[in-house]
């Protein structure tokens, strides 16, 4: 019971240092330590308190990802809906021209479950792998590397709820 409270406090003390260390330092530091430290946390009270004490839901790194980029392309939900409601904005673009949004598109394209389909479909109607890899253009079976139907549905469920809050 004590290790969990001193645990806790730990947590708490570590969270308001990198905040303070982020401010003190600025908007570079800021961006990138919390960008990836925050929302890497599996608790959401870190992300709450910065948010609470000051953060800036549209803090971006130095690619322009945003909070909320990195909350989706994790898949976390509770993240990507706190930060909106905080004021973070869905249509803001990252250095390259995407959304939240596009990005998560793009994943769920490159995740290889619809590619996959494609690829059994054409085994089923007897081409071989020489003729689909020749249709395809390249080594298809890269695309569906680093990418899981988990991922995937926590892609779909993000995606969803950033259209819920576009129709709003």
């Amino acid at each position: 019971m004590h290790s969990n409270f001193a645990h806790g406090i730990l947590r708490v003390l570590l969270s308001f240092l990198l905040i303070i260390l982020c401010v003190v330092q600025g908007p570079s530091a800021q961006s990138t330590a919390l960008n990836d430290r925050l929302i890497a946390n599996a608790d959401i009270a870190p992300l709450r308190r910065a948010l609470e004490t000051g953060l800036d839901p549209n803090t971006s790194d130095s690619y322009g990802q945003t909070l909320l980029m990195k909350a989706a392309i994790a898949g976390k939900v509770s993240f990507v809906r706190l930060l909106i409601e905080r004021g973070a904005d869905p249509e803001r673009r990252d250095s390259y021209g995407f959304t939240a949004h596009d990005i998560l598109e793009a994943n769920i394209r490159r995740s290889g479950v619809n590619r996959k389909a494609m690829i059994d479909g054409m085994r089923k109607q007897g081409l071989s792998e020489e003729q689909i890899s020749k249709l395809l253009g390249r080594e298809y079976s890269s695309d569906l590397a680093g990418f899981t139907e988990s991922d995937r549905l926590k892609w779909v469920a993000v995606v969803e709820y950033l259209k819920s809050v576009e129709h709003r």
